[in-house]
């Protein structure tokens, strides 16, 4: 009986994603966005080095329509609907490639922890803003 146990729960914790054990902090995200603010804005906001971040968890790759001067790879990205998810945006910050971003950085590269604050913090203070209008390219 006590063999199965240490089964049942072995298969339970190596079943179990990394992600989900680990949440973002978003009071810490605040802090690290600063590093961020210096090329994105939270909200729409013209002439910044990249793209704003309002609502960026669940939109379209590409999807800022005041920016033109996404990577050819992300807008075929775009094109083909995909969309930022918490995982897709901690491989991209942390430069631990997803198959899909092959050809795609963001630099400096963002510490694990780090990255998930900040994506903690994107979502607590952008979610309830309007949403911007999405670009077709």
């Amino acid at each position: 009986m006590r063999t199965a146990i240490i089964i049942v729960t072995l298969g339970l914790l190596i079943r179990a994603p990394a992600h989900a054990q680990v949440q973002g902090d978003p009071q810490a995200g605040k802090r690290a966005y600063a590093q961020c603010a210096l090329c994105h804005a939270l909200e729409f906001t013209p002439g910044k080095g990249g793209p704003h971040l309002q609502r960026v968890v669940g939109r379209r790759l590409a999807g800022d329509p005041g920016f033109a001067r996404y990577s050819a790879a992300i807008v075929a990205l775009g094109e083909q609907g995909l969309r930022w998810t918490p995982a897709l945006l901690t491989a991209f910050l942390t430069c631990r490639w997803d198959d899909r971003l092959a050809g795609v950085r963001h630099q400096p590269p963002t510490p694990h922890q780090q990255s998930l604050d900040v994506i903690a913090y994107l979502r607590l203070s952008t979610d309830a803003m309007p949403a911007q209008t999405e670009h077709r390219r």
